[in-house]
């Protein structure tokens, strides 16, 4: 059995001098609503629609989403939690798929450490070849994918070299020593 719904529009029903304001408010809600999930023109002219009030007036919605989240600090968090698990696998995918894409670069194709030959992916890190790396790090504010996307937009600058982890660590305790000895 299907239901028929009959919509009368807006502009033809009539208000009485007794129905508030509110009442009026709320029946248009009604009909948007019903509009909304039964009518996919209207979903489609409505959401260009309100696209382009968005690209018209991007000052306000910058003021009107900075308000949101300093009044709902809460369920902002909630939003970003069940957004970050319902993407996290994507997310990991798209790390894994840059660091291998940076560490291609780096070792000239090989991917391998440039001290000791290791191969494994997962031990394998960006080095700064002159040292600095967490100086650096700390200057542009960049550090794990997100120093992978740094050294991509940079084109790739000169001066690192892949290293597997524990390269790196020997690395790092033989500086700190001829540092302070």
């Amino acid at each position: 059995m299907i239901c028929e719904t009959v919509i009368t529009p807006i502009s033809d029903t009539k208000t009485t001098p007794t129905q508030s304001q509110e009442d009026r408010l709320l029946n248009t809600s009604r009909l948007n609503w019903v509009l909304w999930h039964t009518d996919p023109d209207y979903r489609e002219r409505q959401s260009q629609a309100n696209k382009k009030w968005r690209e018209a007036h991007p000052s306000e919605m910058k003021a009107h989403s900075t308000k949101w989240r300093k009044e709902h600090p809460d369920e902002r968090k909630a939003i970003m939690k069940r957004y970050y698990l319902k993407h996290r696998a994507a997310h990991e995918r798209w790390h894994a798929k840059l660091k291998l894409e940076v560490l291609y670069h780096y070792s000239n194709g090989t991917m391998k450490c440039a001290s000791c030959g290791y191969t494994n992916p997962d031990a394998l890190t960006i080095d700064h070849v002159k040292g600095g790396g967490g100086k650096h790090r700390r200057e542009i504010h960049r550090s794990g994918s997100s120093f992978y996307v740094w050294l991509r937009h940079n084109g790739y600058p000169a001066g690192y070299q892949v290293l597997c982890a524990n390269c790196q660590m020997i690395k790092m305790k033989s500086e700190y020593l001829r540092k302070y000895q």
